[in-house]
């Protein structure tokens, strides 16, 4: 019944919160309330951020505590969709552009498999795919953009 979680009025409000805020839109606000980070200017900003979004995911996974890491794993899916749209459409020019599609398609479904989990779906652990993320991280890093 639903008057026995009144009991648990912290748990219950931030399951609430988890179920409002959900994960319809990458654009939605961070649920555990940190800032937006700015939107990256160039294609290099754009890796940068990336990286720096990968970093905040693993060092919550290896504490246990990949929660902290909701919002990076929303900005990291709208940051590599971003590098993806730019190389498929041409403003961003890679020199190995079937490489660097392939690996943004699989960031995006290595992330996706870690958003799954966390929202309590079939997926896998950041753990269980970190191996493959260095090695598309690594092949994005290698195709420089051509001026």
């Amino acid at each position: 019944m639903w008057h026995e979680y009144v009991k648990f009025p912290l748990i219950t409000g931030q399951l609430l919160v988890l179920v409002v805020v959900g994960c319809s839109s990458s654009e939605e606000s961070d649920p555990v309330g940190k800032k937006e980070p700015a939107p990256a200017e160039s294609p290099a900003e754009l890796l940068d951020q990336i990286v720096q979004f990968d970093v905040e995911i693993r060092a919550a996974s290896e504490s246990d505590s990949l929660e902290d890491a909701h919002g990076a794993l929303h900005n990291i899916g709208t940051a590599i969709e971003k590098l993806r749209t730019g190389i498929e459409t041409g403003s961003i020019e890679v020199s190995d552009r079937d490489a660097s599609l392939a690996a943004t398609e699989r960031l995006i479904e290595l992330f996706g498999e870690v958003d799954a989990t966390l929202h309590g779906k079939e997926g896998k652990l950041y753990s269980e795919i970190v191996d493959d993320v260095t090695t598309q991280l690594a092949v994005l890093k290698g195709s420089r953009v051509v001026e």
